[in-house]
């Protein structure tokens, strides 16, 4: 079933144009208390319209891409966010799975090319359940970097680019998408690109079976 449109923007930059993919909700998707109790209770799969996402970035093949999720469409005939039942702590617990869930098909995205992960239109509540998620999950992974020395060197290197991904690259506005482009990503995206090497050097260092 298709609930989102898939389309390609050129962003201006002081660096040139860069490519967006920019994914849109095209009917009204809520988010409730079912999802967040599969959650806890078969894990983190992975969703499809991040593996949908994921094959237009490989086909590509542009080491300079970036992704926008939109939570609404132009028109209003699509929208996306948090049913009305969930109260504001299984709002962030749901947003907590939903960063983890996505955490894996990100760092995918990155190997392909990606160097900014957009969320835009987000309503507060959502907005705020996936940042608090955010900071859930980069403390989880932080505690895991403690006996990094020691660590199996592939998990280490798993560790490291996810971690980078949550500090640098993932980001959430309530804000339109092209008041994000006009104040936010043309500032932006020139010090996001001066650290593309670095993020390069750390995804080479991964494992094939964590980018497959």
């Amino acid at each position: 079933m298709t609930t989102i449109s898939l389309g390609a923007r050129m962003i201006d930059t002081v660096q040139g144009p860069k490519k967006a993919w920019v994914v849109s909700p095209t009917e009204h998707l809520q988010v409730g208390r079912e999802r967040l109790e599969r959650f806890r209770s078969e894990g983190h799969p992975g969703g499809r319209v991040d593996r949908e996402v994921l094959e237009a970035v490989r086909a590509v093949e542009d080491p300079h891409q970036l992704v926008v999720f939109r939570a609404r469409s132009d028109a209003n005939e699509g929208s996306w966010g948090f049913a009305d039942e969930l109260d504001e702590v299984e709002s962030r617990e749901l947003g907590y799975h939903l960063v983890v869930d996505q955490l894996p098909t990100y760092r995918r995205m990155v190997a392909a090319g990606v160097f900014a992960l957009i969320h835009v239109e987000f309503g507060s509540r959502e907005a705020d359940a996936y940042q608090a998620g955010t900071r859930r999950a980069l403390d989880e992974l932080e505690a895991g970097s403690i006996p990094e020395v020691e660590g199996d060197e592939d998990a280490v290197a798993v560790l490291q680019v996810d971690r980078w991904i949550l500090h640098n690259l993932t980001y959430f506005f309530t804000l339109d998408f092209d008041d994000v482009v006009d104040s936010v990503l043309h500032r932006q995206l020139p010090l996001l690109e001066d650290r593309i090497g670095h993020l390069r050097e750390l995804v080479g260092s991964l494992p094939a079976d964590s980018i497959d």
